[in-house]
């Protein structure tokens, strides 16, 4: 199968895996602090806003081709993104070079950086551990979706810090 650099439609590669075609959030409107938090050094308190912030548009552009996916293993750390995390994927962006991308290839579904490097196509991890995947013209291979955001809880382990 010749590359792809974009799929809208479901096809083979789905077999036996289970997607949400869309998404509903339900209207999930939550109060939006109104400054940025510092991260460094602790500044005055500021009181909350009255804003609030639609959390499925802030997520979602194209509702009928968005889902969520978790994602399994630890090639794309050095991206942020790390097992257990959700993954939000879009089936109707273009995959640029560069992009994050949710893709079957020759028998399995990975998340990896989709590159374009003098006319070659790779799936880049962001793992040192991890090697760079050359896509051959003839291989088996479709870009099924384009990772929008990622969400991961914080680690909530005791940690001495001190």
């Amino acid at each position: 199968m010749a590359i792809k650099r974009q799929q809208t439609t479901l096809k083979k590669p789905y077999q036996g895996l289970t997607l949400p075609i869309g998404i509903d959030l339900h209207n999930l409107n939550l109060p939006l602090v109104n400054s940025l938090i510092p991260a460094g050094f602790p500044s005055p308190a500021e009181d909350f806003s009255n804003e609030s912030l639609d959390l499925a548009s802030y997520l979602v552009t194209n509702k009928i081709a968005t889902f969520f996916a978790r994602v399994g293993g630890d090639s794309m750390k050095e991206a942020g993104i790390f097992e257990g995390d959700l993954v939000v994927i879009d089936k109707s962006l273009e995959a640029l070079s560069g992009s994050i991308v949710f893709a079957y290839f020759d028998g399995g579904y990975t998340i990896k950086r989709y590159i374009i490097k003098n006319g070659k196509h790779y799936l880049v991890p962001e793992n040192k551990n991890f090697t760079v995947m050359e896509i051959p013209f003839e291989s088996d291979f479709q870009i099924l979706g384009v990772v929008t955001f990622t969400i991961h809880k914080t680690s909530r382990e005791k940690k001495t810090l001190i």
